[in-house]
């Protein structure tokens, strides 16, 4: 597979909120690090946050996504996870700044790099 350079996300920012989305005919696909995974969105449903999780296939994976530290592979049909950030415990003011997407893109966007810890393999009984 070549390795991809743009996407086509749409972009808000925190002041303008939804009403603000911009579609975006190209944007960069930021470097993954060596910890995070690559995406192609392929269905987002409309949770209470519209556009905040995802899920679509792996397309690549950092140097340190691994058999050891994960189990998702390039090809895996992947969740996003809501708020990439918050695994357990109370969520802090930071979660839930991180939860909102706002300013951030959230998953309305053709490919997500993400932190490999928030996705998750689909299950198999889900569309």
């Amino acid at each position: 597979m070549s390795v991809l350079t743009t996407t086509r996300p749409w972009v808000s920012d925190l002041a303008s909120g939804y009403q603000g989305l911009e579609f975006q005919a190209s944007a960069p696909i930021p470097a993954l690090l060596s910890h995070q995974v690559l995406v192609r969105i392929k269905k987002m449903p409309l949770p209470l946050v519209p556009c905040s999780d995802g899920a679509g296939i792996i397309v690549a994976v950092g140097s340190d996504v691994g058999p050891e530290e994960t189990s998702i592979a390039v090809g895996d049909e992947v969740l996003c996870l809501y708020n990439k950030e918050h695994m357990s415990g109370p969520a802090t003011a930071y979660h839930m700044q991180m939860g909102s997407e706002l300013p951030l893109e959230g998953c309305l966007t053709e490919y997500k790099v993400l932190p490999h810890y928030s996705t998750v393999k689909k299950p198999v009984y889900l569309s």
